[in-house]
């Protein structure tokens, strides 16, 4: 899908329908996309563009560094690739919350139009994580003597396996 279709806001909720199915498919909280803008004085600024979360008008700090919205300024500017905060307590939901930004760039990876930020859930991003390690990924596979393989696929319960004893100290490249 092209990118107007994320970009395109409701007037009324201020909220953008790409955004929130991406939000929902990947299991994020929310997703913001912020781009240049000016202010009532002419200034440029760092503004919400679109969102799927609740903040429309939020704007990022870029006069004080030591402010929580600082160091994504820096990564909307393209000053930092990308910002990693620590989960922190939202007192408004009860829960934690972690807010990851990276910035966004046109087609040519020249022009930096802003920084695209997520927020989720550490637990969620935590198991997310989990399933790139390769322990994680191999716990479904067994191997047995003699070059036999078999993977089960959990939710089906359909074996997947063959049987060939010259497989056995040989490169998986060779086949």
């Amino acid at each position: 899908q092209n990118e107007s279709y994320y970009l395109s806001v409701d007037e009324e909720t201020h909220k953008s329908q790409g955004l929130l199915d991406l939000t929902d498919n990947l299991g994020l909280k929310s997703i913001y996309v912020f781009g240049y803008n000016k202010d009532d004085e002419g200034n440029e600024q760092v503004k919400v563009i679109a969102t799927s979360g609740d903040y429309y008008d939020f704007v990022l700090n870029h006069s004080d560094s030591t402010s929580q919205s600082y160091p994504f300024y820096e990564v909307a500017k393209g000053y930092k690739d990308y910002f990693v905060q620590e989960a922190t307590y939202e007192e408004a939901s009860g829960n934690y919350v972690q807010y990851i930004g990276v910035r966004r760039v046109d087609k040519t990876n020249k022009k930096i139009l802003g920084m695209v930020q997520i927020s989720v859930d550490p637990s969620v991003l935590q198991n997310k994580l989990a399933q790139t390690k390769l322990a994680y990924i191999l716990n479904k596979y067994k191997i047995g003597a003699y070059g036999y393989f078999g993977a089960v696929d959990k939710e089906t319960k359909l074996v997947s396996s063959f049987s060939k004893e010259d497989y056995v100290g040989n490169l998986a490249t060779n086949y």
